[in-house]
């Protein structure tokens, strides 16, 4: 009975650590408090924070997923996105991204989160990064990029040294990363000192939780990764964000980063990162992990202090909405819908007349236009 009572306990205390969430501190030390944090409790992601991201483009870098909603999804405490080999709108495999644009941004602060990465070795890119708010008005790279935590790169399992093998090294090798210019024609970019042990963290981040910062302010963005209780931190990413006098400010990253940033989160999968583009090449999906593989996010947290010239905003409330005033004009003879799911307006039939494309809060709503008059619905018609 003793035998079995311990036993029990044994699983008990198992499972709560299965389950169990640590939530970010109320204060992380040199006067920062926590102004926000997400901590994805309930079933489904808060879109009143997060825009889910559907699309196919590959990033810009070539990548080998599709965005889709079913890549996100939100339980047991946690953020799950989700990498599967399966076809999906022209791609091999499908994933997850969501980004805070327009509903919470702000500047400086620390910003970390507490994430379980998956075995990256060989073909996933995971990332936590912010840009900057004003994108829509300023398209990459003016809006500027900051990236907090980076997985996955080729350069992780070319071995530093003999007695390293790929999956040692890779489980190790992270990088930071800012980019920013006037155009991509005249862009900067800076991801540490490339092929070097600074890169390298002392022990294994991948498979198990821990905290990934970026501490930004005026001066300075540097990126490090903790354990829970901060008995180890090592840093792995510092670049100076001044405007030095004298040279040309469209170079200058203070150009770039002293404004409002929003937060991004993706699973990537092949692309220009890890340097693979065809998708029998990628094993992180398949041999090691299954036909799926999944990045974990607990929380993600926003600490800030006064009198650094911090500012935040929480745009979660908002009735206005953000909408657009890029008018479309269409033709035909009946009625037209406008679709939000994708970020795009579906015609139909239309009575040549001009409407706007009221994109509010990037939520999945359909506007119907019937003879002068509208309603809201399904894709099926009002």
């Amino acid at each position: 009975m003793k035998r079995l009572y311990c036993l029990f306990a044994f699983l008990c205390v198992s499972a709560i650590g299965m389950w169990a969430q640590v939530a970010p501190p109320q204060s992380i030390g040199g006067g920062y408090t926590l102004k926000w944090s997400d901590e994805f409790n309930g079933t489904s992601l808060d879109e009143d924070v997060w825009n889910i991201e559907v699309n196919g483009d590959g990033g810009g870098n070539g990548e080998l997923q599709y965005y889709c909603r079913k890549g996100v999804s939100v339980a047991d405490g946690k953020l799950h996105l989700k990498a599967t080999r399966e076809t999906s709108g022209g791609k091999p495999f499908t994933s997850g991204r969501i980004n805070s644009k327009s509903k919470i941004f702000f500047t400086y602060g620390k910003i970390e989160a507490r994430i379980k990465l998956p075995k990256t070795y060989k073909g996933l890119w995971p990332a936590f990064w912010m840009m900057g708010n004003d994108i829509d008005k300023n398209p990459w790279p003016k809006c500027g990029e900051l990236d907090i935590l980076e997985m996955g790169n080729k350069s992780g399992w070319t071995p530093l040294r003999n007695d390293y093998t790929p999956e040692y090294q890779s489980e190790r090798f992270l990088n930071g990363a800012c980019h920013w210019g006037a155009s991509w024609s005249a862009k900067a970019d800076y991801a540490g000192e490339g092929h070097e042990a600074k890169n390298m963290v002392t022990r294994s981040i991948q498979g198990e939780y821990y905290v990934f910062g970026c501490e930004w302010d005026e001066d300075i963005m540097r990126c490090y990764v903790r354990t829970d209780d901060g008995s180890w931190e090592e840093e792995y990413f510092r670049m100076g964000n001044g405007i030095t006098p004298g040279k040309d400010p469209a170079w200058e990253p203070g150009t770039y980063f002293r404004k409002d940033n929003f937060i991004l989160f993706n699973l990537a999968v092949g692309g220009m990162y890890p340097d693979i583009y065809d998708p029998a090449a990628i094993t992180a999906i398949g041999a090691q992990q299954g036909p799926q593989a999944e990045m974990l996010v607990d929380w993600v947290a926003v600490y800030q202090k006064d009198g650094n010239g911090s500012s935040f905003t929480d745009n979660r409330h908002s009735t206005s909405g953000e909408a657009s005033s890029e008018a479309h004009q269409f033709t035909g003879d009946r009625y037209y819908l406008i679709d939000f799911v994708d970020d795009e307006v579906i015609a139909e039939k239309l009575m040549n007349k001009e409407v706007i494309d009221w994109r509010v809060n990037d939520k999945t709503r359909h506007l119907y236009i019937w003879d002068n008059n509208w309603s809201t619905g399904s894709k099926d018609g009002p």
